[in-house]
């Protein structure tokens, strides 16, 4: 299983979610498409290492995706 961390610029937020994730679908968001001026999207191997890069990230705000990471919570 892919993990996905979608850096969204205007919010100030790193979100981790699983690929299969309605509001993920495998990096391109819940619309189908990524739209980089919003959010870009960065896929790991690990939880461990989508976690370790949003912490990267430099977000005010990390945190397991509400519907398919709820146990992650903020980070």
């Amino acid at each position: 299983m892919k993990y996905w961390v979608q850096v969204n610029k205007p919010t100030s937020r790193a979100i981790i979610h699983e690929e299969s994730c309605v509001y993920c679908n495998e990096g391109k968001g819940c619309h189908g498409v990524s739209k980089p001026t919003y959010s870009k999207w960065y896929s790991f191997h690990t939880l461990n290492d989508a976690k370790d890069y949003a912490h990267k990230s430099g977000k005010k705000i990390k945190k397991g995706c509400d519907y398919c990471l709820p146990n992650v919570g903020y980070l």
